[in-house]
């Protein structure tokens, strides 16, 4: 921000406001441009358009008359009209009306955006009867056929990640999770995902992309890279926090 306070708030409370860049500025008497301020009483002067030290804002306190004097840069200061010292920042503690945080104004900032629709998978029945077909068998090569017939599948690579990753080959889990994420990436993109949202552990054909994220995070520390670890865990809960706590012991 260029400027530290126009004074004026709703319920008799100081605002902090936006520079008003494109009104127009008046020369006064003292040589310092003015500017009408946003607030029940408030007004800006500054010497130019910098902000730099020694710009002064005018401006009340809630409207109230009691013009004070505030100025910039890092001896910031504020001085009323009689003299007397005045705050040149709103403190943090500043009370506000019950009224008017009730109603939802001059309260802490919320998100206003809605939420993103739950991303729903399609499910894949041909690939689903081959997977079950190899859990039957239970052999890394069946699990490979699958994913070798339905390599967007990715079920089927969360399945080979997990298992080399019990078996001490992390680096092959790793490659397998990666595959798997990236497939289920697209899958995401192509039903309408936007980078962010839910993606539901309760919805089966969710849960191969949601396995593979596990099982890359947990290789990706095993190999020290533990940014990317602490990435896929944090991407896991906020896909769904369900889908944490369900793999959470594997």
């Amino acid at each position: 921000m260029r400027f530290e306070y126009v004074g004026g708030g709703w319920g008799g409370h100081p605002a902090i406001l936006p520079r008003p860049g494109n009104r127009p500025a008046r020369r006064t008497r003292n040589g310092l441009e003015r500017h009408t301020g946003y607030g029940t009483g408030g007004s800006r002067r500054e010497p130019g358009d910098t902000g730099s030290p020694g710009s002064l804002f005018t401006g009340s306190w809630g409207g109230s008359g009691s013009l004070f004097l505030v100025q910039s840069g890092p001896n910031r200061t504020g001085r009323t009209r009689d003299g007397s010292l005045s705050r040149s920042v709103i403190p943090r503690d500043t009370p506000r009306s019950p009224a008017l945080v009730a109603a939802g104004l001059n309260g802490p900032m919320q998100n206003l955006l809605p939420e993103p629709p739950a991303t729903l998978l399609p499910g894949d029945d041909e690939a689903e009867a081959v997977l079950a077909a190899a859990r039957a068998a239970d052999t890394d090569e069946a699990y490979a056929s699958v994913a070798a017939q339905h390599p967007t599948f990715s079920a089927a690579w969360a399945a080979l990640g997990a298992r080399a990753f019990d078996s001490g080959q992390v680096v092959a889990a790793y490659a397998y999770a990666r595959t798997g994420y990236h497939r289920g990436l697209d899958q995401l993109r192509r039903n309408g995902w936007k980078g962010h949202g839910p993606v539901p552990w309760s919805h089966v054909p969710n849960q191969g992309f949601l396995r593979c994220l596990h099982v890359l995070s947990r290789a990706a520390g095993e190999i020290g890279e533990s940014d990317e670890a602490a990435r896929c865990a944090q991407f896991l809960r906020d896909c769904d926090p369900a889908a944490g706590d369900a793999l959470s012991g594997t």
